[in-house]
């Protein structure tokens, strides 16, 4: 039989694990998270903390925003997409850290920073391991993070039993300079004959002929006067 939970994100299994999957672009802060349990369930979750929304029934309340949820035979799944400056009050994300900021630094960086304290292993005896993966769209650049490993722009962290007293998230990242596009090349007009320039071969070949003719026409004359 299944046991109902009015709270988001309760799991019931022994040995239960839950993998939080968040992806953050230029406008978006979009949350997947997997429940790894058999046997697990609950009611409309509203995604944002401090939000009155859960009740008794699968109905949802009217103008509140929900976790899109959904159950399968060995896990369960909730999904929300979140403007990027709203974030910070993700119902999960409070769930499990007392603080949690994504500012902008002085240097025009974004920097996600939680809290150290992990209070999620405190409420929920049962969980044994909360896998987390933040990846950063490619129009970004991954300054630093303290990331327990690394694929590109992707960053994980383990947190159980043994470090959920003072394992803390943090992660900077950075807009990529865009590249400017090159100058178009005109291509150079092929040269053309100047007009001036054939005027004045022109004339000048026909002040030659002119001389020359002139000269022939002077030396015949000479010539019928001296006979």
């Amino acid at each position: 039989m299944k046991k109902i939970f009015l709270l988001s994100l309760i799991f019931i299994l022994t040995g239960c694990s839950i993998d939080y999957n968040l992806t953050l672009d230029e406008e978006l802060a979009t949350e997947n998270i997997k429940i790894n349990s058999q046997d697990f369930y609950t009611f409309p979750t509203p995604a944002y903390n401090n939000v009155q929304g859960s009740s008794e029934t699968d109905e949802k309340i009217p103008g509140v925003e929900y976790y899109d949820m959904n159950f399968n035979t060995d896990y369960s799944t909730a999904s929300y997409k979140f403007p990027l400056n709203n974030f910070k009050s993700s119902r999960a994300v409070n769930t499990c850290y007392k603080a949690l900021t994504l500012s902008k630094t002085s240097t025009g960086s974004r920097l996600l920073n939680t809290s150290n304290y992990n209070y999620c292993f405190d409420a929920y005896p049962n969980l044994d391991e909360i896998n987390v993966n933040i990846t950063i769209s490619d129009n970004y650049t991954i300054i630093n993070s303290n990331a327990d490993s690394k694929n590109s722009n992707t960053h994980s962290w383990k947190i159980n039993r043994d470090n959920y007293k003072s394992k803390y998230i943090q992660i900077e990242y950075k807009e990529k300079p865009k590249e400017e596009e090159p100058t178009p090349q005109i291509p150079e007009e092929p040269d053309t004959p100047v007009k001036e320039s054939n005027t004045l071969t022109y004339i000048l070949v026909l002040s030659v002929v002119g001389l020359f003719l002139i000269g022939i026409v002077g030396f015949i004359a000479y010539k019928s006067s001296n006979n």
